[in-house]
């Protein structure tokens, strides 16, 4: 006969020297970080003793089927400052971003990121953008189907300068190779004026003559 497999569940707490109030709590299964009903781990602030992050386990694994595994705030913060979604296979969430981060002092997102199942994706749009702080405003994106960059009608890659507004770089891609039929592939620009200062004509990741339309040669 099989012997009876126990369980053990372990709650560990560290606590203020002088106060005595919680900075850390953790919970085990069989000395694996695991919770059914709440995060894993969970930190505080020392001075204001306020949650300052959490983190669900299932068995060990970062996971959490029902909202972010991973939430951080900042200091003073009444919002999140970073919220990751993770699932059984990675990075995951289905109808939103599955990273997001605020600024501290604004609360308004300046990164989030798509992932499904591990695999940065997104199939209507960018799979990851960059926000200015201040006026919420688009500054960059990136965009990736089953984890390659890949795009129509547009870059794969793009940057901007939050004050001055003007793109600084760009780049096409196509089933993972930089490509664009009509145009530079690469093209970056000066920060002050918004002139082009470099630009590559780049066809199924082979750099080509403008003139010609020809391969350059292999030195």
């Amino acid at each position: 006969m099989n012997a009876a497999i126990t369980e053990s569940y372990r709650r560990e707490v560290k606590r203020d020297s002088e106060t005595d109030r919680i900075l850390q709590e953790t919970f085990y299964l069989n000395d694996k970080l695991h919770r059914e009903d709440g995060p894993a781990l969970s930190k505080y602030a020392p001075d204001t003793f306020r949650l300052q992050e959490a983190e669900w386990y299932r068995h060990g694994y970062m996971f959490r089927s029902n909202g972010p595994a991973i939430v951080k705030f900042g200091v003073g913060c009444e919002f999140p400052i970073l919220e990751t979604w993770i699932n059984e296979h990675g990075e995951h969430r289905e109808g939103g971003p599955s990273q997001i981060s605020r600024d501290a002092e604004t609360g308004k997102i300046d990164f989030e990121c798509y992932f499904v199942n591990g695999i940065e994706h997104s199939e209507r749009g960018p799979s990851r953008r960059s926000f200015d702080a201040e006026t919420g405003n688009c500054t960059g994106e990136e965009w990736r189907q089953n984890g390659v960059l890949n795009r129509n009608g547009g870059p794969a890659i793009w940057s901007c300068d939050t004050k001055t507004g003007h793109v600084l770089f760009e780049e096409y891609y196509l089933d993972g190779r930089v490509h664009r039929v009509e145009g530079p592939a690469v093209i970056e620009r000066d920060e002050q004026t918004g002139e082009i200062k470099f630009q590559a004509w780049v066809r199924f990741g082979q750099e080509i003559d403008p003139t010609t339309k020809q391969r350059h040669p292999t030195p």
